[in-house]
């Protein structure tokens, strides 16, 4: 795993890491320019300017087996994030995993979903779309390993985790229909029954973001109607607090669940058996 900061400034970096039996050579470099133009004979002519970025990432692996020459397998993904320093040029944060040899050679396709996306770094972090499924396909993998000890010993954990989501009968979710042209909502307690186990907790997610993207979209398009009505100011408003409120319940998810330790756990052991 590495992870790499930078500004809008010419950096290299270089490590080794080692393989499943063989070094490899991972090298990353980025190079990053920024040109200004102007006119001094006529200052009516805006200042134009021009931001360039390069960047070269290579993997070197080595054969694994002297005799025949077959060379190493190489599994890999990387997460580039912008964010927002405080100063003019902000940072960029690169996120790189990869799995070599004999693990990369045999590991499953739920296996190589659990790694990319950002395992190598020891957590998932907030919760996207494709997080979840990554998430999803950990814990499916625990549920194949019934053999394992320690992959049952932690689904039991994340089948646990469901004792900490709140009562969904006494809440509100939204949908949208009618091809987006409508938002409507569904009592907790016509909601289908959600599982007592980890599926449990993962269709609760799912009925809060489809919540909060239905209400997004009803805001940023004022055409949809309520129920198939049209929306006034006083519903407007009372559609707002929907959507502050499962905000809250979101960050709540996130909070006592998402940054759960058997979550953690899960990603370890994953990652180890690879």
């Amino acid at each position: 795993m590495r992870t790499i900061t930078l500004a809008l400034i010419p950096f290299l970096a270089l490590t080794h890491l080692s393989g499943c039996s063989n070094a490899v050579t991972y090298h990353h470099s980025e190079r990053n320019s920024i040109a200004l133009e102007t006119r001094a004979t006529d200052p009516q002519q805006p200042v134009q300017g021009t931001i360039g970025i390069k960047t070269r990432t290579i993997v070197v692996t080595p054969k694994v087996d002297k005799t025949n020459g077959n060379a190493t397998n190489v599994v890999s993904d990387f997460e580039l994030k912008r964010k927002s320093s405080g100063h003019w040029y902000g940072t960029t944060e690169i996120n790189s995993a990869f799995m070599t040899g004999k693990a990369a050679k045999d590991a499953s396709t739920r296996s190589i979903l659990a790694v990319k996306g950002g395992l190598g770094s020891g957590h998932l972090g907030p919760l996207n779309t494709h997080k979840k499924m990554i998430l999803q396909n950990m814990y499916d993998t625990l549920v194949d390993l019934t053999e394992d000890k320690g992959a049952v010993k932690l689904q039991t954990q994340l089948d646990n985790l469901h004792k900490l989501l709140p009562d969904v009968s006494k809440m509100t979710f939204y949908h949208l229909t009618n091809s987006k042209k409508n938002l409507t909502d569904v009592k907790g307690n016509q909601v289908n029954s959600i599982s007592a186990d980890f599926n449990g907790v993962m269709n609760y997610l799912e009925l809060v973001d489809t919540s909060l993207l239905a209400l997004n979209y009803m805001l940023n398009n004022r055409a949809v109607t309520y129920k198939s009505k049209d929306i006034d100011g006083t519903q407007l408003n009372s559609l707002k607090q929907a959507k502050e409120l499962k905000n809250k319940e979101r960050e709540a998810f996130n909070t006592t669940i998402g940054n759960s330790p058997s979550i953690d756990n899960t990603i370890t052991f994953i990652t180890d058996i690879l």
